[in-house]
C-alpha cells in the first residue's frame, strides 16, 4: 500500500477515534434526579431571563429555593475533582441561579452537538451566566453533557465555597494534540 494512502487512513482513524472520545457522556447527565431538577428549573426560568429586575430576582429566589432542597451527592463533586475541575469563583462571577438556568437550557438541548471551533464558543447563557467550550477545532459533546460538566463546576464550587456565585473550568486534554479543552462557567 502506498505511504500516502496509509497516512490518510491513519488520519481518518484518529479523526473517528477523536470524535468518539470527545463525545463520551458525563456521568451526571444520566441521573434521573438531575434531569428532573433541570426540568423544574427550566419551568421556573423559561427560555430567557426576565428583563424586569424585580421579576428576575423573584425567579432567582425560586430557583435557589429549589436548589437548596436538592441532595448533592458526594460522587458528583468527587468525579469533578478527578477530572481537573477549577473553581474560579469571585463576587464578580455569575449568580448561582443564573448558572443553573443556563444549565437547564443545555439539558433541554439533549441530542444537539455543542463544539469548539479553534477558541472559545459560548454555548448557552441566561441572566448573568454564560457556559462555553474552549479548545481546538473538533471538540464536541452532546449539549446535555456540557450542562452536566457545568453542573459539576457549580455543585463543587458552591459546596466548597458556600457562596451564591459560581465560576470555573472543567479541563480536558486530547492525547494526540496535547491541546487543552474545557467547559467554562463565566459572567456574560
Amino acid at each position: 500500500m502506498h505511504p500516502h494512502t496509509l497516512l490518510i487512513i491513519f488520519l481518518h482513524f484518529l479523526g473517528v477515534l477523536g470524535h468518539a472520545l470527545a463525545l463520551l457522556p458525563s456521568q451526571m447527565t444520566h441521573d434521573p434526579a438531575i434531569d428532573h431538577l433541570f426540568s423544574r428549573i427550566y419551568s421556573i426560568a423559561g427560555q430567557v431571563a426576565p428583563t424586569d429586575p424585580a421579576t428576575l430576582n423573584q425567579t432567582r429566589t425560586k430557583i435557589l429555593s429549589l436548589l437548596s432542597t436538592f441532595p448533592f451527592q458526594q460522587e458528583i463533586t468527587a468525579t469533578a475533582h478527578s477530572r481537573q475541575l477549577y473553581c474560579e469563583t469571585s463576587w464578580a462571577s455569575p449568580e448561582y441561579a443564573d448558572v443553573a438556568s443556563a444549565m437547564s437550557q443545555l439539558y433541554r438541548r439533549a441530542g444537539q452537538e455543542c463544539n469548539s471551533n479553534f477558541g472559545c464558543e459560548a454555548m448557552q447563557g441566561w441572566g448573568s451566566a454564560e457556559i462555553g467550550i474552549c479548545g481546538p477545532f473538533g471538540y464536541s459533546w452532546d449539549c446535555k453533557d456540557v450542562g452536566g460538566m457545568a453542573f459539576s463546576i457549580a455543585a463543587s464550587c458552591w459546596r466548597d465555597l458556600g457562596i451564591m456565585r459560581v465560576g470555573g473550568r472543567y479541563l480536558f486534554d486530547r492525547w494526540w494534540t496535547w491541546s487543552p479543552a474545557d467547559v467554562r462557567v463565566y459572567r456574560r
